[in-house]
């Protein structure tokens, strides 16, 4: 976790805007977390970074928010595409079992 979270503070130095991705419960929300707690009371300290310059200080539940609204909006627009396949599948069924049904009645009326 460490050397994520060390990953995750060079990757801030070096760019402008930064994107963690992996797979489901492999410490990438951890990591921000800590990376923000320790930045936060490092300057709570007046330590500086190797740099010279500062801490950051930075406001943790406005980080975790967006982090959950972002996450949010990604479930529903899932949930939604779920829907809309479920919706279309259903569809397709019926219309499927309308023309088999049509099908049958049709043979049916010439025999």
């Amino acid at each position: 976790m460490v050397r994520k979270c060390i990953q995750c503070y060079e990757s801030k130095l070096t760019r402008h805007g930064n994107m963690m991705v992996g797979p489901s419960l492999s410490g990438k929300s951890t990591a921000w977390k800590v990376l923000i707690k320790a930045m936060t009371s490092l300057k709570a300290q007046g330590k500086q970074q190797p740099d010279g310059n500062d801490f950051q200080a930075t406001r943790p539940t406005l980080a975790l928010t967006l982090i959950r609204i972002l996450t949010l909006s990604i479930i529903a627009r899932a949930r939604a595409r779920a829907r809309a396949l479920t919706l279309t599948l259903a569809l397709t069924l019926a219309l499927t079992l309308a023309l088999a049904l049509t099908f049958t009645l049709a043979l049916a009326l010439t025999l």
